[in-house]
């Protein structure tokens, strides 16, 4: 990155996705006038059972790849600071508990969990991870402990369809502790119920976002997007293959001008 970190973070201080872009997190399909896609989309975490039942995941044209971010960490902090304040007027009593735990997935949310953590006193940071079970998976702890009758947020990267959230609120409440938020750098849900709750066995769990920006995502069976399925044009590892990613947006922008 040729410019100075902090004049790109102040130029972009209040725009968390401009700054993602302008530090190479961020990938769109490139389609032509007539809306034809011209370079491949992009697989997200979530998933759906397909008629079969196999789990599959859902497509789309946009990807935020905001795991860029732990490659520098004062853009991860500046996260970190903004998503904190934005937690203290919202949950003004808890953050001061003395069992409070941040607990990130060690794919996209641990480190921001851990960032977090440090603005809170009193807070404890605690990484979960997947295991498989089959063609599905469970979230357990690994190395790390939430204690019963902890106070949890729960700190992802991006929210989508609440698949993930879903068994790592499970998890927590097997073993009595109660998840009082979610928080993340971008909420990406369609549904708009989701932009400021979640709900979940009859309760509202606040959600505090950087970003409520809806993407468009598709099963891969849709009329709309099958024909790229089909083509082999979808990345399935967008995250581990950025780099080509990012490659084949450049020349498709190229070849549309």
């Amino acid at each position: 990155m040729s410019k100075n970190i902090l004049e790109i973070i102040s130029r972009h201080k209040n725009d968390p996705l401009a700054l993602l872009n302008a530090t190479g997190g961020f990938y769109e399909c490139v389609k032509n006038n007539e809306g034809e896609r011209l370079n491949r989309m992009v697989a997200y975490k979530g998933t759906y059972k397909d008629k079969d039942g196999k789990e599959m995941k859902y497509i789309g044209d946009v990807y935020h790849n905001i795991s860029k971010t732990e490659e520098t960490p004062l853009i991860l902090r500046h996260f970190a600071r903004k998503i904190s304040r934005k937690i203290n007027l919202r949950l003004k009593g808890v953050i001061n508990a003395p069992n409070l735990f941040f607990v990130g997935p060690q794919e996209g949310g641990a480190v921001l969990a851990s960032m977090i953590a440090m603005n809170f006193p009193n807070a404890k940071y605690a990484c979960i991870e997947r295991k498989a079970t089959g063609e599905d998976f469970e979230m357990v702890f690994k190395y790390h402990k939430v204690p019963a009758g902890s106070f949890v947020i729960i700190t992802k990267n991006v929210l989508n369809n609440f698949y993930t959230t879903k068994k790592i609120i499970k998890k927590l409440m097997s073993e009595y502790s109660s998840v009082v938020g979610v928080a993340c750098v971008l909420n990406r849900s369609m549904n708009p119920k989701n932009e400021k709750v979640f709900s979940f066995n009859n309760a509202d769990i606040p959600i505090i976002s950087l970003v409520h920006k809806p993407y468009k995502e598709f099963k891969q069976d849709d009329p709309e997007v099958a024909g790229e399925v089909k083509k082999g044009r979808v990345e399935f590892d967008p995250e581990i293959n950025w780099d080509r990613l990012q490659i084949s947006h450049q020349l498709a922008s190229s070849m549309n001008r």
